[in-house]
């Protein structure tokens, strides 16, 4: 059986929104960034016009962008001891989830971890938006290494990151309890679409009509969806989406 949606429009429209993004910028080289070559590492820099990164660079910063990365508010310093723990200073990140299906795992793309910085930005949202049933699994086949794309020997295909992460907040929460290293105190803003369904009626048919039929999907569904969710600590807004 084929996918419900055919994703072409929704892909071109992403080109469009990321060329449209870049449209005054350059890379290292001085060629136009664009949808096809614009990588994290340019919306890393994107972010973050006060620590912008260079690709000829790139080798320099790993050290300091990789699984020990913890992000201070004060002046950055390297702590030279047997984990190699480096601090950087607080920056603007970008997350983005997905699932790898070739390697099994999950994927949180990071503007701020050296190892995703080769992806192309188009090809990280293609691979977020591929939900199940709904659009076509996405193969990413090249990342840029040393300047130029370079074919992966195996494509790693991807799907929608809300197989494993329902509620992005909880991604968010844990990469500031990974990057930061420090309690914080925190408030959400959550914006996104969709529509609270009716309240549970316990004296309904036992229940069972709201749980599993009302509205297109279900309170059943809604439930899981949004049973991670934190109301004392999150502001959310959402916009009905008509078909």
């Amino acid at each position: 059986m084929w996918a419900k949606y055919d994703h072409k429009e929704i892909h071109e429209k992403i080109d469009k929104v990321i060329d449209e993004i870049f449209k005054e910028r350059l890379d290292d080289d001085g060629k136009q960034l664009t949808a096809k070559n614009a990588t994290l590492l340019d919306l890393h820099n994107l972010l973050n016009l006060d620590h912008k990164i260079d690709y000829a660079k790139i080798e320099h910063y790993r050290q300091y962008y990789g699984n020990l990365l913890e992000f201070v508010d004060d002046k950055p310093s390297k702590t030279d001891d047997t984990r190699h723990h480096y601090h950087v200073t607080r920056e603007k990140v970008l997350l983005i989830t997905a699932y790898n299906t070739t390697k099994s795992c999950i994927t949180v793309f990071n503007t701020s971890y050296a190892e995703h910085w080769p992806y192309r930005i188009a090809d990280v949202l293609k691979a977020t938006m591929a939900a199940p049933t709904y659009f076509e699994p996405f193969p990413i086949k090249d990342k840029k290494i040393n300047g130029i794309f370079l074919e992966m020997n195996e494509p790693e295909v991807f799907i929608d990151g809300g197989v494993f992460a329902n509620d992005p907040e909880l991604t968010a929460l844990w990469a500031i309890q990974m990057q930061w290293k420090k309690l914080v105190n925190y408030r959400l803003l959550s914006i996104g679409t969709g529509c609270y369904n009716p309240q549970l009626d316990p004296k309904s048919w036992g229940g069972y009509w709201e749980w599993l039929v009302s509205g297109k999907s279900g309170l059943v569904t809604d439930t899981l969806m949004d049973a991670t969710q934190d109301g004392k600590k999150t502001d959310r807004y959402r916009t009905k989406l008509e078909e």
